[in-house]
């Protein structure tokens, strides 16, 4: 297990409050911003940013000796200028100048060590890009070509080759799991973090021949390590076409930025996936097969962005380690999402259909269920209202039963529901259907699709307490604009018909008779789900793999 740091004065050679000072930098400033990691602080003064490393051992890196820091800062200014060189402009000395005070770049001996580095605009990093939807074809293609003429000339063969050896990867993957079990059955999902960790090992010895066969073909690179959409800049061209600068890769170990060229893009695009971007995560694939000339890789992507979405999991976990209160309970959540994205690359498409009577929390729960698979979540009021020639939140003033809710229309809205699952599902593309499915008889249909598709289905039944229903009915009918025309009274009267999903109809269940959060929800989706499909830890039984198991409703 992971030693968590926890730093204190003692330990740390200058003060972070000695730095929040702008005189004790090089350039004048009028303030100092700051930004920790759970290994560095930042210092943005001005157009400039000092890095300095934290005094911590975390055991995949020592940064507790002052002469390694410095040797780790100048190992970062060298291999991030291959990206950025525009970026990095140095290494400085951080000295003191008298009653507590410091100076960056001064003389005197060393109290400490940092990297200089000019300030990229924040609103041009591609996460913000990607969250203000500013991505299209043409800056994922000019990043793909920049990867593949990285990779292309990045350092191989001896003391390199020996990082992407079966031998490395096993390692790295599985150790990934031992530095995370801490978190497990706290975290992540104890039964689902086993059952991933044991698809890893079984998928590592599937793949050894081809692993081993890339690092003889010379795939095994001195690449990034830490690729993701928040260590991309993406600037304007003098001839309008995007300008990249990539930096902050991994500086501290060998192990982790020297790997196959398919590890180094999985991790980039495992964060557009996450990002639920998966459209342009696969024109990047495409566009990157196509400027490397090595289509082989694509047999290695799936494992590899499951081992990269573990390692961002591994960060976001440690990192709640080091926190507090609402800010702990942040980086858990983020851990737990890139947990569940992990598993959706060892899964299969899937059909989850989200069932209950109105204000239940269907809508918030389809929406996290299908967050790690990027889904196509199927809304039967937004079907209905488009049959009807109605805008989503426009009121038809129909009664229960009456207008756009006779049951000629209900059965109308089921169909387009079945048609639009099956031709998703058709598309290898994982589906939640957001729907009441209050009988047994509108529900057999899906149940039936899934099996005919050998897909497996989960039912996740939402049966919050009346009081907390009845609330929140109450509180949309005050807001507006919901597509749900469903208020008090259409509970009252769907309630007596509704039909409580049962064993008999075959399918994985998830039942919540609280105010379960969604993403709690979508957490037992994915561990059910892991546990019928994915192979048992060797050190217990289980039900034999890839036949559904699990609770039943």
């Amino acid at each position: 297990m992971l030693p968590v740091p926890h730093p204190t004065e003692a330990t740390i050679p200058v003060s972070h409050e000695a730095l929040l000072d702008p005189r004790a930098f090089p350039r004048p400033a009028d303030h100092v911003e700051t930004l920790e990691t759970h290994i560095s602080r930042l210092y943005f003064v001005g157009d400039r940013v000092y890095k300095v490393k934290k005094p911590v051992d975390l055991g995949f890196l020592d940064f507790r000796a002052l002469d390694d820091r410095r040797h780790y800062c100048e190992e970062e200014l060298r291999l991030n200028r291959r990206l950025s060189p525009d970026v990095y402009l140095g290494v400085l000395p951080i000295v003191a100048v008298g009653d507590g005070a410091v100076r960056v770049g001064g003389d005197g001996e060393p109290l400490d060590w940092c990297v200089e580095m000019r300030r990229l605009p924040a609103d041009r990093m591609l996460d913000r890009l990607l969250a203000a939807g500013e991505i299209d074809n043409e800056l994922c293609r000019g990043l793909a070509t920049l990867l593949a003429r990285f990779h292309g000339g990045a350092a191989t063969g001896e003391g390199v080759d020996e990082h992407g050896s079966f031998a490395a990867v096993s390692a790295n993957t599985l150790d990934n799991f031992a530095h995370c079990r801490a978190f497990a059955g706290r975290v992540f999902p104890a039964r689902a973090f086993d059952r991933l960790e044991a698809w890893t090992a079984a998928r590592l010895d599937e793949l050894r021949d081809l692993i081993e066969a890339r690092v003889r073909a010379g795939h095994v690179r001195e690449g990034h390590g830490d690729l993701h959409a928040g260590n991309v800049c993406v600037l304007r061209g003098v001839d309008g076409h995007p300008s990249f600068r990539v930096y902050d890769c991994i500086e501290f170990t060998p192990r982790f930025r020297c790997a196959d060229v398919a590890c180094d893009l999985a991790f980039l695009l495992m964060d557009l996936d996450l990002r639920r971007y998966r459209g342009f995560s696969g024109w990047l694939e495409h566009a990157y097969v196509e400027a490397a000339g090595d289509r082989e890789l694509r047999a290695l992507l799936p494992f590899y962005k499951a081992y990269r979405a573990m390692v961002r999991a591994k960060v976001a976990a440690l990192r709640s380690a080091q926190c507090e209160g609402g800010l702990r309970e942040a980086c858990e959540a983020e851990a737990l999402r890139y947990f569940l994205l992990a598993t959706s690359y060892a899964l299969p498409p899937v059909l989850v259909l989200c069932c209950g009577l109105p204000g239940s929390g269907k809508s918030s729960a389809a929406g996290e269920v299908a967050a790690p698979f990027e889904a196509r979540v199927l809304e039967s009021d937004r079907v209905r209202k488009r049959q009807h020639g109605l805008a989503p939140g426009e009121r038809s003033g129909s009664g229960v039963g009456e207008g756009i809710y006779v049951a000629s229309a209900s059965d109308a809205t089921y169909a387009e529901l079945l048609a639009l699952a099956t031709e998703s599902l058709d598309e290898h593309r994982s589906v939640v259907v957001d729907a009441g499915l209050r009988t047994r008889d509108r529900r057999r249909p899906f149940l039936a699709l899934g099996r005919a598709r050998r897909v497996p289905t989960v039912l996740v039944w939402l049966d919050p307490p009346e009081r907390v229903v009845l609330e929140r009915l109450a509180a949309r009918e005050r807001r507006g604009g919901s597509v749900s025309e469903a208020g008090p009274e259409v509970w009252h009267a769907l309630r007596a018909g509704f039909e409580p999903p049962e064993a008999g109809e075959g399918a994985l269940c998830v039942a919540d008779h609280g105010v379960a959060a969604p993403l709690a929800l979508a957490t037992r989706v994915v561990d059910e789900l892991c546990a019928a499909l994915l192979p048992a830890p060797l050190r217990t039984s289980s039900r034999t793999p890839g036949r559904p198991g699990g609770s039943r409703c």
